[in-house]
């Protein structure tokens, strides 16, 4: 049965982002309404999403957590996340360091596949995260060659191996990567856009028949009307984890209880 999951992308972000205190309520209203999956990254509010996360959870031990690693900052951003503690004032007051801070960050990220970059992020997110072991490890964003190439995933599989993470997988952004990311019987989980799995009812049967997780996201992309319950419907019976990307109580709560309706149907 699909589940609700919290998308945390905009925990401690810089821009238009989700503060200390808005999610602490958002995710104790999450735990409230039964959600226990949370998926976060490395690279999310520079960090700040998965410390949030290791804070408001370090309660709930059937808690679920998702990271990813394999992008990483250029040396600009990287003193942003220096000056993180004196630009979140200013930007909060400035429309115009806010509207060149977004521009910044809709650039594409540098992405790092090496052992030791993968290693240096899995290592900093447990560490965020207050946890020994992640539940799920992913390549954040991989092409179809990067995946076909296999030695990204090779590392993961290490990391699995030591200890690190009970599961391991990739994040992916279209229908090629997709493919290739169930062509390597390595990977545990995919998660991917919702409507990238709905372009091809080939791939979620490859997907259901290998075995592997799926976790779905952004999943009013591309869509012209907002009806949750219609959304919601349209998740595919495989999926195990449908993402809500939110930083409102109150849309979570209402993705939540469109599922329930959808399922009992």
């Amino acid at each position: 049965m699909t589940t609700i999951g919290l998308g945390c992308s905009r925990f401690g972000s810089l821009v238009g982002g989700t503060d200390a205190q808005s999610a602490r309520r958002l995710v104790e209203a999450a735990l409230d309404m039964g959600v226990r999956h949370f998926d976060t990254a490395d690279i999310y509010g520079q960090g700040d999403s998965e410390r949030f996360l290791g804070r408001l959870l370090a309660s709930t031990p059937d808690a679920v957590i998702t990271t990813k690693a394999g992008q990483r900052f250029p040396w600009a951003k990287r003193l942003v996340l220096i000056a993180k503690p004196i630009l979140k004032p200013l930007m909060d007051r400035r429309a115009g360091l806010t509207r060149a801070a977004a521009a910044s960050r809709a650039g594409l990220l540098p992405q790092d596949w090496s052992r030791r970059h993968l290693e240096k992020a899995i290592v900093g997110s447990l560490r965020r995260l207050r946890r020994d072991t992640v539940d799920n490890f992913l390549l954040h964003s991989p092409s179809a060659d990067v995946l076909a190439k296999g030695g990204a995933m090779d590392h993961l599989v290490s990391f699995k191996d030591r200890g690190m993470a009970r599961r391991v997988g990739v994040s992916i952004d279209d229908a090629a990567a997709f493919e290739a990311a169930l062509a390597d019987s390595r990977v545990e989980v995919v998660q991917l856009p919702l409507h990238v799995l709905l372009l091809d009812p080939r791939l979620e049967q490859k997907a259901m028949a290998g075995e592997v997780e799926l976790i779905v996201r952004e999943l009013f992309a591309g869509r012209t009307d907002h009806d949750v319950d219609a959304v919601m419907g349209s998740v595919p019976k495989g999926v195990s984890v449908a993402l809500v990307g939110t930083g409102n109580p109150d849309h979570l709560r209402q993705a939540h209880d469109a599922m329930g309706k959808a399922r009992s149907c």
